[in-house]
């Protein structure tokens, strides 16, 4: 089994947002299927209260290894990120 880490970085929610999670949240509460346009807007996940998802561009982020084989991983060059990213979040998955 291999593991893979993703870095995405998040907008504060806004009044788009906050509309398209009522909708999201009308349809769970009603035990509804969620309407594809508003499962899109929140990139087919659960919607975070971190606000709008936005995968970190390849150009802000670079590989990070010891040299002594220990440890790797992912380093965030701040300077480049879009604008309003106020959260950033590493995930690994299996």
């Amino acid at each position: 089994m291999s593991m893979s880490t993703h870095v995405y970085g998040f907008h504060p929610p806004d009044e788009r947002w906050v509309k398209m999670k009522a909708i999201y949240d009308a349809y769970v509460a009603a035990d509804l299927p969620v309407p594809e346009k508003i499962q899109e807007f929140f990139d087919w996940r659960a919607p975070s209260e971190a606000g709008t998802l936005i995968e970190i561009p390849p150009e802000c982020r670079r590989g990070y290894h010891d040299g002594n084989g220990a440890e790797d991983g992912i380093e965030v060059i701040l300077e480049k990120l879009p604008e309003n990213i106020t959260v950033i979040r590493f995930v690994n998955s299996w």
